[in-house]
């Protein structure tokens, strides 16, 4: 899987010798509870648009962390850890919008595209200028019973 959130920080250790940390956090999942509130405009009998906005809070994270050491002594460690939140904000704003296609009375096809207004990077701890949005582009299908 590619991860969409890699960041790093990197850190100088003092023992009896010098050794530099470089953490690397690499996100591969990243669960949200997403709230939509959206528009409907009808264009025909059987098409829409619709257009809203997303608030979404971050419930959970799944990510790689490896933790390279050099210095003194060299040693790598990789892991993966759920829940490593901190790294990210807990919430995201976005615009939503999209077209809607009645295929049949209970059959409907639907396009959404998602973009994310607000950077999900905790930049407090990483110190980057780096921006990641949630950006997304969905296709449905609804069947209506």
């Amino acid at each position: 899987a590619d991860d969409f959130g890699s960041r790093q920080y990197n850190k100088t250790l003092y023992d009896f010798g010098i050794t530099f940390q470089t953490t690397r956090i690499s996100a591969y999942q990243l669960n949200y509870l997403e709230l939509p509130i959206t528009f409907y405009y009808s264009l025909k009998k059987k098409s829409d648009l619709h257009l809203g906005f997303s608030n979404g809070l971050l419930l959970q994270s799944l990510n790689k962390v490896s933790i390279i050491k050099t210095g003194d002594q060299n040693s790598i460690e990789t892991f993966n850890q759920k829940g490593y939140v901190s790294a990210y904000t807990p919430f995201d704003f976005s615009l939503i919008s999209g077209y809607n296609y009645a295929i049949t009375k209970n059959l409907h096809l639907q396009l959404t595209g998602k973009i994310g207004l607000i950077d999900i990077s905790n930049n407090r701890i990483f110190r980057s200028e780096q921006k990641n949005k949630i950006n997304a582009i969905s296709l449905g299908i609804q069947y209506a019973l």
